[in-house]
C-alpha cells in the first residue's frame, strides 16, 4: 500500500459583505433586467389609469 501526502488549507468565512458581493456578481444582471420590467410595467398602469381620470 503506498501512502501520499495531502495538505489542507483552511480558508476563514468571509462576511456578509463579500457573500452578498458573490451573490449580487451571480445574479445582479438578471435581478436587474426583471426590476426593470416590473418598473416599466408599472409605470404603464399608473399612465394608463391618468389618462382614464382626465
Amino acid at each position: 500500500m503506498n501512502s501520499s501526502n495531502l495538505t489542507v488549507t483552511v480558508i476563514a468565512p468571509t462576511t456578509i459583505s463579500d457573500q452578498f458581493k458573490e451573490f449580487w456578481g451571480t445574479y445582479g444582471s438578471f435581478i436587474g433586467i426583471f426590476a426593470g420590467g416590473f418598473i416599466g410595467a408599472f409605470a404603464k398602469v399608473l399612465f394608463d389609469r391618468r389618462k382614464k381620470e382626465n
